[in-house]
């Protein structure tokens, strides 16, 4: 395992490096995390909610900034595209496999009307993939980056406090520009780099501050009202915790744990009767029934009921109608009025099939409607199993009790039913497969050192709540968060310390990634 007293002061130096003597490659790293976590954010909607612009975009344009300063360097300093060691090279061709399908699918069985901007989303995505390979070589671009994360989660939570962004969304949670699953996401990044940065020093007061922003950052998750994020966050600190101790990392673990515990007992006496209000709201709604409808039968004196005169039958007690008691004839009469409509018969075997029907009957009650938007997909997976029924083609109306309108829902608010419904199951096994070769790679990295296991559990975290909210595209920020952190953790965990430098002026090659000890493709990093 790396020691943490040794890598210190070799990375912040390549760190101070890139920063002083290649700005533009840290503005390069600053644009892709702008072009990822942007989505379709526009720069109109900073001064009005209009209708979204697609060419005022900042992952557009961030996106095309990128790409210009890959050009510049390549052209000034001679630089290629790196070598990729085995795994890594079959962790990008299954990403690019898995988003080539989806560009697939929508231009053959997409959303017609939609079509264009799908293969606009996935294309990007698939461009982003190469640019984090040009920009991201080691921990040092990951540090970067990390700090870039801390930087914007501390103005997102200075905006939360002074009431910018959308004070109406949510339910009052915090969520200022760009919506609350930006907002808990960007948020849990900063903790996730917050503990990671303080594991790569030494310094203790720099320690000290990044473990205090990992606090801000898991405080505003939770400050976020997101039910899903509040769940996967608890759920995410317990494992990297259990993990941490598998590897007898003590001190990290107890650290942890005293980060969580300090921040949730924080929220809810801060702000946990407003987390109380938004769960009952959530579950309570869809309790009330209008009073033109009949009050409806208890499901529970129904199942009794109809257990009740099952055993009866099994037991031959019962031949026909009239061997039951008049209360149960009336009983009967009336629960086959409410799902038959019709005369009651006289024999048995059609109200043993009647009954043990009405037996297995379970009822929800859910305020949110995931689980009718997650049966509707299903529905949809059932008819077009092999290949969906095509991206963006997804579609379910309901009460939006906030707007006091009919919503359409675009998607079910849960990746997996979604990618079942619209790609089938190609989509869905190929989506799995890169989800665990994912984690496999990181649970290879973390056992080489144990930094890994932050990055790895915002994967978890991205996965969780995307069970909840969020689309496909939403959930690129699983793919290219853990890509980074594969590719630069990789790189560090062969032992290599300036190979993978990127701009040396003169250089006629690019440094393999992973090439362990291989003097050749190792290089002295030169100012420009």
């Amino acid at each position: 395992m790396v020691q943490l007293a040794q890598t210190s002061p070799l990375v912040w130096q390549r760190v101070r490096t890139i920063l002083r003597q290649h700005p533009l490659h840290s503005l390069g790293i600053l644009l892709m995390f702008i072009a990822i976590f942007s989505g379709k954010f526009s720069f109109d909607r900073f001064v009005v909610e209009t209708s979204r612009t697609s060419w005022l975009e900042l992952r557009i344009w961030a996106s095309a900034l990128a790409c210009a300063l890959v050009f510049f360097l390549m052209h000034r300093s001679h630089f290629r595209m790196p070598t990729l060691r085995k795994e890594l090279l079959v962790g990008l061709a299954l990403l690019v496999l898995l988003h080539g399908y989806f560009i697939v699918n929508a231009v053959l069985i997409g959303d017609a009307s939609r079509k264009a901007e799908y293969v606009l989303d996935f294309s990007l995505l698939l461009l982003w993939a190469f640019l984090i390979v040009f920009y991201f070589r080691s921990q040092s671009e990951l540090i970067v980056f990390s700090i870039i994360a801390e930087t914007a989660a501390i103005a997102l939570f200075v905006l939360a406090l002074m009431g910018w962004g959308n004070p109406d969304l949510n339910g009052g949670g915090w969520a200022p520009f760009g919506g609350t699953i930006t907002f808990y996401r960007m948020e849990f990044l900063a903790f996730c780099a917050g503990l990671y940065l303080s594991m790569v020093t030494t310094a203790a007061y720099t320690r000290g501050f990044h473990l205090m922003v990992a606090g801000i950052g898991l405080f505003s998750v939770l400050a976020s009202l997101s039910k899903a994020a509040f769940i996967a966050a608890l759920c995410v600190t317990l494992v990297v915790a259990f993990n941490l101790l598998s590897v007898k990392q003590y001190k990290q673990a107890a650290g942890i744990a005293a980060i969580t515990c300090a921040v949730f007992f924080g929220f809810f006496w801060i702000k946990g009767d407003l987390l109380q209000n938004r769960v009952e709201w959530a579950t309570g709604s869809a309790i009330a029934v209008r009073p033109a409808e009949p009050p409806s039968p208890s499901w529970s004196l129904m199942h009794a009921f109809s257990t009740r005169i099952l055993e009866k039958i099994q037991s031959q007690n019962v031949t026909s109608i009239d061997d039951l008691t008049e209360e149960e004839r009336a009983q009967l009469r009336a629960l086959w009025q409410v799902f038959k409509n019709g005369e009651l018969p006289s024999y048995t075997t059609d109200l043993k099939t009647f009954l043990m029907s009405v037996n297995g009957m379970v009822v929800l009650n859910d305020g949110t409607t995931r689980l009718p938007m997650a049966l509707a997909a299903w529905d949809a997976f059932v008819s077009h199993k092999w290949f969906g029924i095509g991206v963006g083609n997804y579609t379910y109306k309901s009460f939006n009790s906030w707007a006091d309108v009919i919503d359409t829902y675009r998607y079910p608010h849960n990746i997996i039913m979604e990618v079942l419904a619209t790609t089938g199951l190609l989509g869905i096994v190929l989506f799995l497969v890169v989800i665990f070769y994912f984690q496999v790679l990181l649970r290879q990295r973390f056992l080489q050192g144990r930094h890994p296991i932050y990055f790895a559990g915002y994967g978890v975290f991205i996965f969780l709540t995307a069970l909840f909210s969020g689309d496909i595209y939403d959930f690129r920020v699983y793919w290219y968060v853990g890509l980074i952190a594969l590719i630069c953790f990789h790189a560090d965990s062969q032992g290599k310390e300036s190979s993978q430098c990127i701009f040396v002026p003169g250089s006629k090659a690019g440094g393999q990634i992973g090439d362990a000890g291989n003097p050749a493709a190792q290089t002295e990093i030169r100012p420009s």
